[in-house]
């Protein structure tokens, strides 16, 4: 039953759509001040900008993954808490693998779908070994692991700085990255 009232909607059941989640229109992103940084879910199908041979706009793009194990249980404990709807995690997972369970994926497909969806841009558009400096031609794409993320902080900032053209030397800049992404930065 849980699952087929998750099939019928669009978003998880109980959930109502937020402000933040209802698709931007491309008008209201060329308003938006430059250099823009937008963080998403979306999988690469759903970007604004794209060429008509399906070429993401040339921007830089970060794209972090997680394990679906992980991804799926966070999805349960945090996303939109099925856990206190009275789900069972067999039933969530299940329904998540399926991409009828998952707020961030909902209509738009599995984790599945999404990784490699986004792996193949990052092999069709990996970054310059130099970094990108202060303006993008081509699409550029930074593939992370959720995992290296937490294991070793300070060398995934220093990944993103020299993505970004910014100074990836600079150890007190890494150093207030590190610290203020930290979850217990982040739960302040």
């Amino acid at each position: 039953l849980l699952l087929r009232a998750a099939a019928s909607r669009n978003r998880p059941p109980g959930r109502p759509q937020r402000p933040e989640m209802v698709p931007m229109r491309l008008s209201a992103f060329d308003a938006l001040p430059s250099p823009r940084v937008l963080k998403t879910h979306a999988p690469v199908s759903h970007l604004l900008s794209r060429g008509g041979d399906g070429t993401p706009a040339p921007a830089r793009y970060i794209v972090v993954t997680r394990n679906p194990l992980d991804a799926c249980a966070s999805c349960y404990y945090h996303a939109w808490h099925p856990q206190s709807s009275g789900w069972p995690f067999d039933a969530h997972a299940l329904a998540w693998l399926d991409g009828r369970g998952n707020g961030a994926f909902g209509a738009q497909g599995t984790w599945f779908d999404f990784y490699s969806g986004w792996h193949a841009e990052a092999a069709r558009f990996p970054p310059s070994p130099s970094g990108l400096g202060a303006s993008a031609v081509a699409p550029a794409v930074l593939w992370l692991h959720y995992e290296a993320l937490l294991r070793d902080p300070a060398r995934e900032a220093r990944a993103i700085a020299l993505f970004l053209g910014l100074d990836a030397t600079d150890t007190a800049l890494i150093a207030r990255v590190v610290a203020g992404s930290s979850f217990a930065s982040m739960r302040e």
